[in-house]
């Protein structure tokens, strides 16, 4: 219940500054077709489908990352990351 409502706080908050999803607020992608700028749907459809890309690219290539060669290879070129530190024992009262 508390993370449903933190939920809607913050797409509430988010909505506010101007911040919609691409699916419910078209945007500047269909300004050209609004403006009656011939080819105005390609240029929406070409925009809804690169935003649609880089969420697929980014789905596929985070594990990608996290757990195969494309991960050594990346480590390779960064260098290895440090192991985060044990956080310290909670005492007890």
């Amino acid at each position: 219940m508390a993370s449903t409502i933190l939920a809607i706080a913050l797409l509430y908050f988010l909505a506010q500054r101007g911040h919609r999803p691409v699916y419910q607020d078209p945007g500047p992608a269909s300004i050209p077709l609004a403006a009656g700028v011939p080819g105005g749907e390609v240029i929406r459809d070409t925009a809804f489908q690169v935003v649609l890309l880089g969420i697929l690219l980014t789905a596929g290539l985070v594990p990608a990352v996290e757990t195969g060669a494309l991960g050594r290879g990346y480590r390779r070129l960064s260098g290895p990351f440090p192991e985060p530190e044990a956080p310290p024992p909670v005492e007890s009262a």
